[in-house]
């Protein structure tokens, strides 16, 4: 019989045929319904061989000896340390065995391929020691040279050097000692006008003047050398206020004067019958009551009289207790709105500047033109001479006031008060009224001329002027400047 029909004697690992030969021979007669049962028995798994590549999983019949040795009863494995000495033993004396490849299964019909001899293993070998690389110099890049201006054929494999950025430090301290003075840190325009106006403010005993809002550093457009006056008017030459107090006429009412019918200082209100007011032009509170005609004179007490500062008929003359704030309006330039809530009849404040006559005022041309006020309460054509006709001009003097807008329905009105001048002078104080209760933070206008009437149309009947920006709900739509 040839080397193929040889057969292998080999012992089964089932616990059936424990102890029992098994003779399998490739080419013994064996059904093909057989053949599957055969390999179960060995606990191996039918497969077909793939003709694409080699499948190492796939067992053939030249695998049948090996796999049944390796499912034969294995003996008692060895204890530890007898364990141990085998495995060293074993390590020197034989070489390492190369694992076993699977071959190819033959075909049907086909001789299976002749086994190949076993590769005899080679001992291992020592590793060798690898040299250590040298670390490889790289030259820096010079301060001026960037990373931009490298060329791209420049090897990536070489190392750079990592850009450090220059350190930020914190300036020294400053040294030891007493603070900066206050008035050695420059302030900026805004803050060096309102230092100016609140200093004079406090020095008449006013509430202060906010300029501007809150982050704007705007300030408003003023003249070289322009002068705060809180109260009273600015007397050029030619002017005089000791000629007429000899004329003034004092009361004795005691601490308050109530009845205004026994006031003597309401002597010059009174007329040709010797009737008067028949009440102050103030209430208990202070406000102004609105009970006499348009354009009527208010006379208070002054300096001369007994009563004392807090009479009722001394109201204008006190200093301003409204907080005031200037700001920029959206149409009509600077404007003034109060920063809380004003009732009806109360007095904000006086219209302050240069005293000057009448025939200066007409000479004046813009932008003095804006900002002259007629003191012409009590101007008519029979009682008042042309040298007796006084106006105001506030263009390089005066306070608050003259930021006051115009509105043709206007929230204030401008009331003539006399108290340390006769009124026989003609040169009143213009006080500044609200005539309606208003809000925070509502502008406060007046009307530029209240003379001014209109026809059953609502149309004007005078013009010329300036064109108003008001946005009333009546507006004129002139101003007659």
């Amino acid at each position: 019989m040839s080397s193929e029909a040889e057969t292998t004697r080999e012992i089964s690992s089932d616990s059936s045929d424990s102890g029992r030969e098994v003779v399998i021979s490739p080419l013994a007669p064996c059904p093909l319904h057989e053949l599957p049962d055969r390999r179960r028995e060995l606990g191996l798994e039918h497969r077909r061989r793939p003709r694409s590549r080699p499948d190492p999983r796939y067992v053939g019949w030249a695998d049948l000896p090996r796999l049944s040795a390796q499912a034969a009863p294995r003996p008692a494995a060895p204890r530890r340390g007898e364990q141990q000495n085998a495995a060293r033993e074993s390590s020197e004396e034989r070489p390492a065995r190369a694992s076993p490849r699977p071959r190819p299964m033959a075909r049907r019909g086909r001789p299976a391929p002749a086994a190949a001899p076993p590769r005899v293993a080679t001992p291992p070998r020592e590793p060798e020691p690898r040299p250590r690389k040298k670390p490889r110099r790289v030259p820096l890049r010079p301060p001026s040279s960037s990373p931009e201006s490298e060329p791209d054929s420049a090897p990536r494999n070489v190392a750079r050097r990592r850009r450090v950025e220059p350190v930020q430090r914190a300036p020294p301290p400053p040294p030891s000692g007493p603070p900066l003075p206050r008035s050695a840190i420059p302030l900026s325009p805004k803050q060096r006008l309102q230092r100016d106006w609140q200093a004079k403010c406090r020095a008449a005993g006013a509430a202060p003047v906010v300029v501007g809002e809150p982050g704007d550093e705007a300030v408003p457009e003023l003249v070289d050398g322009f002068r705060w006056i809180e109260t009273g008017y600015d007397l050029g030459e030619g002017f005089s206020q000791e000629k007429f107090e000899d004329f003034l006429v004092s009361c004795d009412c005691g601490d308050i004067c109530e009845d205004a019918e026994a006031c003597a200082c309401q002597q010059e209100l009174r007329g040709e019958d010797g009737q008067g007011p028949e009440s102050c032009a103030y209430d208990a509170n202070g406000l102004f009551k609105f009970d006499r005609d348009w354009g009527s004179l208010i006379i208070e007490c002054h300096k001369r009289c007994s009563c004392r500062p807090t009479c009722p008929s001394r109201v204008a003359q006190r200093p301003r207790d409204v907080k005031i704030q200037i700001f920029k309006t959206r149409y009509c330039g600077w404007g003034v709105k109060a920063l809380y809530d004003l009732p009806k009849g109360k007095v904000l404040g006086l219209y302050t500047g240069k005293l000057i006559t009448r025939a200066e005022a007409a000479e004046a041309r813009d932008p003095n033109r804006s900002y002259i006020f007629d003191l012409d309460a009590r101007e008519t054509d029979q009682d008042v001479q042309e040298d007796m006709k006084y106006s105001v001009d506030a263009y390089k003097q005066g306070n608050w006031t003259r930021f006051v807008n115009h509105s043709c329905e206007s929230n204030l009105e401008v009331v003539s008060v006399f108290w340390d001048i006769p009124a026989s002078s003609n040169r009143p104080y213009l006080a500044f009224v609200a005539k309606e209760d208003i809000p925070k933070g509502t502008e406060l206008t007046i009307d530029y001329d209240p003379k001014a009437a209109r026809d059953k149309k609502g149309k004007r009947r005078q013009a010329g002027g300036k064109e108003c920006n008001c946005g009333a709900k009546h507006c004129r739509r002139r101003i007659p400047v």
